[in-house]
């Protein structure tokens, strides 16, 4: 088995996912996503593809711009955010001669891979990993292992930091099914910005479409008298041209409906930076501070 995935400077996921490959026998292919040529190499000879969600996004629009007939199946795994559009993923992959089917990775920056489903048949997580890591769902009051709560996992497949403990934050339910154990993570909140609803995953899916590259969402919401500020902070990889961040601008307030009869109902304002998104920014996709 032969597993590619995109090279970053730092390495905290996808180096637990190379010693889990590795240690089971399987070989690890790495390549630039932003040079066509080696990532088309990578994928002819990969029997699955594990990246992030934003990064799959991404390289299928690299697949449909390619002329190459690659005439091949692929599973492309996928962590971090929700993969939206998955049939325009799926034709993109299919205009490079690639037949993917898309399995949705739930994973740890500390620990690498711990669960997984098939997007095309179930939205729980199946426990597959399980010399990779142990998955606890314990009561959040009392701590002790419950059907519905906390996720709690231990890295067991780390050259370093091996049986460490970690508390992901999640919410989810533990389910059995015919002797296997699946997660199903459950929904979290919005935030609110005068009378509109929006989630940041909403926000950041916007502006990903929009400027159709790899992207870093820093949301910080100021609340004021009589109107909200929304700072978004935008970390891309490619320089965003003036006539980009306007367009960007313009594309916010109408996607998340900032404007009514009498005007806007936000203050907006958005900052650009470029340089490489580190491998945190890749799989979180955003981050959120909120007065």
């Amino acid at each position: 088995m032969t597993v590619a995935h995109s090279r970053r400077q730092e390495k905290y996921y996808l180096s637990a996912l190379d010693e889990c490959v590795l240690g089971s026998g399987g070989k690890v292919v790495t390549f630039d996503p932003h040079d066509a040529e080696e990532f088309m190499d990578s994928i002819g000879e990969a029997d699955i593809l594990l990246d992030y969600a934003e990064l799959v996004y991404y390289l299928s629009e690299q697949v449909a711009k390619t002329r190459a007939l690659l005439d091949k199946d692929l599973i492309v795994a996928y962590t971090g955010n929700s993969l939206r559009d998955l049939g325009v993923v799926k034709a993109n992959f299919l205009k490079g001669g690639v037949r993917a089917r898309f399995y949705s990775e739930y994973a740890a920056t500390e620990i690498g891979p711990i669960a997984c489903s098939d997007v095309a048949d179930s939205i729980l997580l199946k426990c597959v990993y399980p010399e990779n890591a142990f998955v606890e769902v314990l009561d959040p009051k009392t701590h002790l292992p419950s059907g519905e709560g906390r996720v709690v996992v231990t890295a067991l497949n780390r050259t370093g930091s091996v049986f460490i403990r970690y508390d992901l934050g999640d919410i989810a339910r533990l389910l059995f099914e015919e002797g296997s154990a699946y997660l199903e993570v459950l929904s979290r909140g919005g935030l609110k910005v005068a009378s509109v609803f929006f989630t940041p995953d909403h926000l950041y899916h916007v502006v990903r479409t929009y400027l159709k590259q790899p992207v870093f969402c820093g949301i910080r919401l100021d609340r004021k008298k009589y109107k909200t500020g929304l700072v978004l902070s935008i970390v891309s990889e490619r320089p965003i041209t003036e006539r980009e961040q306007e367009g960007l601008y313009s594309e916010i307030l109408d996607k998340l409906e900032f404007v009514d009869d009498v005007g806007l109902t936000v203050e907006l304002l958005l900052n650009f930076e470029y340089r490489q998104l580190s491998e945190n920014e890749l799989r979180k996709g955003f981050s959120v501070l909120s007065e």
